[in-house]
């Protein structure tokens, strides 16, 4: 006869396996397709309301176009691998590679605050303020949906770091939006993009690190 000590404990597996029910594998391709969905239809909803650029429609980029396109899609396309992994944590997982490409990122705002503060009536006026709100709205707005995207995901994986992961979804959902503002806005020009575009982008990064971490702890 078993051991009264042994069949309570197995009796005790048996009611809280009870509940258990089978739970669909991740796979970080999904992950990855779900948010480059977002990210499509944010850029969809955006430039199919107000606009693509005109020379984007004539075919032609200029090199200052390409450069603000280039910065923040390789920006949202790092930090959007990097919340998507941070959702199947393991040992050995190094999820810092993200601080690397944010730092690389930062010379482009930088640059343009440096040029802010050597000559602050020109480089005012170049950075074109009256165009500058709207291109922050609508950075928050297209990337809302790779944002939620991402929640989404992270949700139903286990990150280690809800803080850090907030971030780096608030960092991926500004720097995806930005990318799109860069197929609609038509203003070219250092001080504009480093100034108004990256200010989506850091926007984005602070409320998903505020208001993200409550909705992915386990």
């Amino acid at each position: 006869m078993m051991p009264m000590s042994k069949a309570k404990s197995v009796d005790l597996i048996d009611s809280l396996s009870d509940a258990l029910v089978p739970v669909r594998r991740q796979h970080q391709s999904r992950g990855v397709m779900l948010a480059l969905g977002g990210w499509a239809v944010g850029a969809v909803l955006l430039v199919g309301s107000f606009g693509a650029r005109a020379d984007l429609v004539a075919g032609q980029f200029s090199p200052m176009a390409l450069l603000q396109l280039f910065w923040a899609a390789g920006l949202g396309a790092v930090a959007l691998w990097f919340a998507v992994s941070m959702a199947m944590p393991g040992v050995g997982r190094d999820h810092g590679g993200w601080r690397w490409a944010a730092l690389i990122a930062l010379a482009v705002p930088l640059a343009a605050l440096v040029s802010l503060v050597a000559s602050p009536s020109h480089g005012w006026i170049a950075s074109r303020p009256e165009a500058g709100i709207d291109c922050i709205w609508q950075g928050l707005a297209s990337g809302a949906l790779a944002g939620a995207a991402l929640t989404l995901w992270l949700r139903q994986g286990a990150p280690t770091s809800p803080e850090r992961a907030g971030l780096v979804v608030g960092l991926a959902s500004g720097a995806t939006g930005a990318a799109t503002i860069a197929l609609h806005c038509p203003v070219d020009g250092l001080m504009h993009f480093g100034i108004w575009h990256a200010a989506s982008v850091m926007i984005a990064a602070a409320m998903g690190r505020i208001f993200l971490p409550s909705l992915l702890r386990w």
